[in-house]
């Protein structure tokens, strides 16, 4: 029963197994983002390498938030110092209600974002060379955006926590779904699609689209036995060429009521 530790906003880890990790910084630790709804927090960040830079992207929002935005900051290592360029967009910006939880990759050479939450669309936009604005300009991708799963309702059943890769030139979509704050009554879990375009359709094995609810296979599900609240995942593709996917949970064996970080390999 290790002492829960406080980190600033931002905490980066280090690990060399995905199993052990090292607290070595905070990326927050000389910059409060003040563009946001008054005390808006950090959250759901992604990084990616651009180059030879590192691009941390993050939301920044308060709970139920009107106009939540994602912002960008970056560095030439993983652990920092980072630059902070602020804001790229909101959510009345780009037109998408919930503009929160971002996910970064690069797709036949170009840089795309996908992002959205509860009450919106899960969005895809273009960004520019260097990652830090959108291409085009933000107008631009405002009309040109493109929508891949959700629906406009703000409901537990929408989707959030976007992750895509791709695998035998397949496009694997999870999404989060479900509730996430309910300690160990939470429902939150991993769903999956797929589409032969980064843009879609993504269809599940029953041959729906994504737009609407309780779609998706099962990639990871609550279980009263183990771990409530599985979901908001990342994908790690390690040297033996293996997929593991990291995500959060309320663990049932130890009656916590915070969230733990859990690993499974994904099999195809």
């Amino acid at each position: 029963n290790e002492e829960y530790k406080t980190f600033k906003e931002g905490p980066v880890f280090s690990s060399l197994d995905l199993v052990n990790w090292e607290y070595v910084a905070d990326v927050f630790d000389s910059y409060n983002p003040t563009w946001g709804t008054s005390g808006a927090g950090v959250w759901a960040p992604t990084v990616i390498k651009v180059g030879n830079k590192y691009n941390y992207y993050y939301s920044l929002s308060v709970g139920e938030d009107s106009n939540p935005g994602i912002g960008v900051a970056v560095s030439d290592y993983p652990y920092g110092p980072f630059a902070h360029y602020g804001k790229l967009f909101n959510s009345e910006e780009i037109g998408v209600t919930n503009s929160i939880d971002p996910f970064v990759l690069y797709d036949n050479d170009n840089l795309y974002m996908a992002f959205g939450s509860y009450g919106g669309l899960i969005t895809i936009v273009e960004l520019s060379e260097d990652g830090l604005t959108l291409k085009n300009g933000l107008e631009y991708q405002k009309q040109n955006k493109v929508a891949i799963a959700g629906f406009e309702i703000f409901n537990l059943d929408n989707y959030e926590g976007t992750f895509i890769f791709k695998e035998n030139n397949k496009y694997y979509l999870l999404l989060s779904t479900g509730s996430c704050l309910s300690g160990l009554n939470s429902t939150y879990r991993v769903v999956c699609a797929t589409s032969d375009s980064l843009f879609g359709p993504y269809i599940d094995s029953k041959g729906r689209d994504m737009f609407g609810p309780n779609r998706g296979d099962a990639v990871v599900a609550p279980s009263l036995s183990s771990a409530m609240g599985v979901g908001h995942c990342a994908v790690i593709k390690d040297d033996a060429k293996n997929y593991w996917m990291i995500y959060h949970g309320y663990d049932t064996v130890e009656n916590s009521s915070y969230r733990s970080l859990y690993l499974d390999q994904i099999l195809f």
